[in-house]
């Protein structure tokens, strides 16, 4: 007669709770269990065959590995913290707001987080990834909600719209201008995503399901953008192709149309510019191009500044399409006009 085969009983699994039941989805073999990531049958001895298995230098090797190795959980805080914890966690939201503010790239903050550990707090810890993380999943939704409920409680605001090329990818940002009654003006981005193309009715599209989205059909009262055609049609804007008059159709009332201002002035002061009996744009240029690679010429001006006892300070470069760049240019020109006049 042959011998009955053991399985794993109830009082089996009480005095050996390590143990997993294997199931093979067949319920005469049910004695098969895990245990240290090995599986073994109990079917010959039963209780003898566990004990058998914990003598082994299998079941030993493997307790080693578990206790020289850390749990996966440990890599993680827990729910609960403490002051310090918290402490500790506001400083580096702080510092990860601080370079986004800035502007600053993530990259820079795996050295300056080993400099605060090693100067100030060894705890610190915010390399790039964190603190991409925190800027991303933390501060950005909270400036966002923060936005949300301001524009809940306003009446009126103004939309700004601009497009930019990032390689291959068309980027439209959303700037919003409203008054706070605690802080006053706010200018805050609202949006910013990428579309297909820049043409008037894509962007106009664009702009009115973002206000669909958010309620502020209603509250909209200027719209903002560069001096283009694709924007305001022309200067008397009477075109009906373009994204003001567009919005105005969607909206269907009157809303302000706002240019910029940066071109505005640009375009005033070039207009003022041509009327002096020289070119200062070409002057600036010129004087630029003859010093910025001679040594021997920027030397002589630097004696000739000398001897009029101002300091020399180098000649700034101006672009003809960085109209910014010619009141920086011209300025330096003047502080040192003394000396190149000497020099001339």
């Amino acid at each position: 007669m042959p011998k009955q085969s053991c399985k794993l009983t109830k009082d089996l699994q009480n005095e050996f709770c390590f143990l997993k039941k294997v199931c093979t989805g067949n319920q005469d073999q049910d004695d098969t269990v895990k245990c240290c990531n090995s599986e073994f049958s109990v079917a010959h001895g039963g209780r003898s065959d566990i004990k058998d298995h914990l003598q082994s230098s299998k079941h030993k090797k493997s307790l080693a590995c578990a206790a020289s190795s850390s749990k996966l959980t440990s890599f993680f805080k827990t729910a609960s913290s403490n002051d310090k914890n918290l402490d500790l966690a506001a400083k580096e939201a702080t510092f990860a707001y601080q370079t986004a503010n800035h502007s600053l790239s993530f990259n820079s903050n795996s050295f300056s987080s080993k400099l605060i550990s090693k100067f100030f707090e060894p705890r610190f810890s915010l390399g790039k990834t964190k603190c991409e993380a925190i800027v991303l999943n933390a501060i950005a939704p909270l400036a966002q909600a923060e936005l949300k409920e301001d524009l809940t409680k306003l009446n009126y605001v103004s939309v700004s719209m601009d497009a930019s090329n990032r390689k291959d990818i068309k980027l439209v940002p959303i700037v919003v201008r409203y008054c706070n009654p605690n802080s006053g003006v706010q200018v805050k981005l609202f949006d910013f995503r990428s579309v297909a193309s820049e043409i008037s009715e894509i962007l106009t599209n664009h702009l009115c399901s973002v206000l669909l989205q958010n309620d502020l059909n209603n509250k909209v009262v200027g719209f903002c953008g560069d001096n283009c055609n694709t924007n305001f049609g022309g200067v008397k804007r009477a075109g009906q192709k373009n994204v003001f008059h567009r919005l105005k159709n969607s909206l269907g009332r009157e809303i302000n149309g706002i240019g910029c201002g940066a071109h505005i002035v640009h375009n005033c002061v070039q207009t003022a510019v041509d009327s002096l009996p020289i070119d200062i744009e070409a002057l600036l240029v010129k004087i630029y191009k003859y010093f910025h690679i001679y040594t021997i010429r920027v030397t002589k001006v630097k004696e000739f500044c000398e001897y009029a006892e101002i300091q020399y300070r180098k000649l700034i470069q101006h672009g003809n399409t960085r109209f910014l760049s010619m009141m920086p240019a011209l300025e330096r020109i003047l502080q040192i006009f003394e000396g190149l006049k000497a020099f001339f």
